[in-house]
């Protein structure tokens, strides 16, 4: 999801089995290096705000919001007009 922002995730929290919400987590190990070739390491993971736990299989409910290209493009223009 490279153009997207997730805003809001809501699902089953496995710890405690309530409806919760949700975010995504970094637990890479970041910055690496591997016989000279150099690297970042990430492995994002959904996890509750509640407990900190993940989701239930198969209960999140994502919402996706799409940017507005045309906004940020004029606004791009005007920065270098």
């Amino acid at each position: 999801m490279k153009h997207k922002e997730i805003e809001v995730a809501e699902g089953i929290c496995s710890e405690c089995q309530r409806p919760t919400r949700f975010k995504i987590e970094d637990f890479g190990i970041g910055s690496y290096e591997y016989w000279g070739a150099r690297g970042v390491h990430h492995d994002y993971q959904w996890t509750s705000e509640c407990c900190d736990a993940p989701p239930v299989d198969n209960t999140l409910n994502i919402t996706i919001h799409e940017p507005d290209y045309d906004a940020i493009l004029e606004a791009r223009r005007e920065r270098t007009s």
